[in-house]
């Protein structure tokens, strides 16, 4: 499967004065550049309960090691191919995903769901190649770890039978899939976003409106921000990306606030009675 998004210029990370670091709040940057979506409302939660009690899947290409931002998140990471030399990209690509879903805010950046569990599935090989029997694999894996939803920015143009079941597996679990639509306009919406299990994700520009570059046939499910998003790229490195990958990571960061906020409101479950039980 082939990687799907774009790259604009680095950002350099954000300083308040001369000496102290301010640290970059992805909530906030996507409140200032599309306040006027009323899906964003819920970021304005405070940093700590945003997503939490909510846990996340990312299927992913690679992740650079030591970030200081991830320390204290509640990530688990496996990895579903052997790499040894993963390119540059590639790293970015899915450190960019990672950072914008759980960074704590320790040193550069804040995530948008940072009190969420984020469970990444690491696919990409030395080629930049994500096989799909790998992709299927791991979306059983994040279904069967417990995820309530799952972010998927990778896509290509075949669908494939594996994948196909394991799409079906996740919706029979009640485990939404977000894919990321494409930015090869105009053709179609790539695999597996268009697949009817999956929930294809096109990117907004900042006037919410579809970004020209981006797929849309034979249907689009949702759009997302998806212009100039910040996230960390490497340990001190903060750019923005724009595209359906991107797109997709944020929709699949609202969806978990949604939840979030559901559970919240609900209360804790009912306890069990346990079986022979009288009143």
């Amino acid at each position: 499967m082939a990687i799907v998004t774009e790259r604009v210029p680095a950002v350099a990370p954000p300083r308040a004065g001369g000496r102290e670091r301010r640290v970059f709040d992805c909530a906030v940057q996507l409140q200032r550049d599309y306040g006027h979506l009323p899906a964003l409302a819920s970021l304005r939660r405070p940093e700590a309960r945003r997503g939490g009690g909510v846990t996340i899947g990312l299927v992913e290409t690679a992740l650079h090691a030591g970030i200081a931002d991830l320390r204290g998140a509640r990530l688990m990471v496996r990895r579903f191919v052997d790499s040894h030399r993963v390119a540059p990209a590639w790293l970015e690509h899915g450190t960019h995903s990672v950072t914008l879903i759980a960074a704590q805010g320790h040193r550069f950046l804040r995530g948008l769901v940072p009190g969420a569990t984020l469970v990444v599935a690491l696919v990409a090989d030395d080629s930049g190649c994500a096989p799909a029997g790998r992709v299927a694999e791991a979306i059983d894996w994040l279904v069967a770890a417990g995820a309530d939803l799952i972010a998927l920015p990778l896509g290509h143009a075949q669908a494939h039978p594996a994948l196909d079941k394991a799409l079906s597996r996740a919706a029979a679990a009640r485990v939404g899939v977000h894919c990321a639509a494409g930015n090869l306009y105009p053709e179609p919406v790539l695999y597996p976003a268009r697949h009817l299990a999956a929930v294809a994700v096109g990117a907004l520009t900042r006037q919410g409106l579809l970004r020209e570059e981006c797929c849309r046939l034979p249907r689009l499910d949702l759009g997302a921000p998806g212009s100039d998003v910040p996230a960390l790229v490497a340990e001190g490195r903060v750019e923005t990306r724009s595209g359906s990958s991107v797109a997709c990571v944020v929709s699949t960061a609202l969806a978990a606030l949604a939840i979030s906020e559901g559970r919240a409101a609900a209360g804790p479950p009912a306890p069990r009675v346990a079986a022979g039980a009288t009143a």
